[in-house]
């Protein structure tokens, strides 16, 4: 696809995309939230952004971004479109992402791991009151060895932990 005008890959259809949005990847912008899958390409409904510092909830999340609002990162496709932390899971949110296991959640893990977009992270504060720090991109990843050793050591269960997810600000 053309990084600006219409997307027509795969899909036959003339899709109308915002200018610098990619085909193959989630909505990238914090403006550009609401989406509706076409082909691989993914149109998106300008909403009001999402403000740093705000707060919001599961539900308001939910239906800017789509997604479950039970899961920790919401996907749609199989793709993470938000990080949603709670501290007592998660002491070093949202810097760091501890993934716990069992076949879904690991499996969302990964996705999370492989994400090259940025993506927009809360932490919860209190119930159904969760803040929004802004915008983050994945900066590495580990499932095993020291620093993966350092990160869940504390834990609550630092057994179930299949994976560290290191998150850096996308915007200063």
């Amino acid at each position: 696809c053309p990084r600006v005008g219409l997307c027509v890959r795969r899909t036959g259809r003339r899709v109308i995309r915002p200018v610098g949005m990619n085909c193959r990847s989630p909505v990238d912008r914090p403006q550009l939230v609401e989406k509706i899958s076409v082909g691989v390409c993914i149109v998106p409904r300008m909403t009001k952004p999402f403000r740093i510092g705000s707060y919001y909830t599961r539900d308001e999340i939910g239906a800017r971004l789509g997604g479950t609002k039970q899961w920790y990162l919401p996907t749609v496709d199989s793709k993470v479109v938000a990080v949603c932390l709670r501290k007592e899971h998660n002491p070093k949110a949202p810097n760091v992402v501890l993934c716990g296991s069992g076949p879904k959640i690991a499996k969302t893990g990964e996705w999370l791991a492989a994400a090259t977009w940025t993506l927009p992270v809360f932490v919860k504060e209190a119930e159904n009151r969760w803040q929004y720090c802004g915008r983050y991109k994945v900066a590495s990843s580990c499932t095993s060895g020291p620093i993966f050793k350092r990160e869940v050591a504390g834990h609550e269960n630092p057994g179930s932990i299949t994976r560290v997810v290191f998150l850096q600000r996308a915007f200063k």
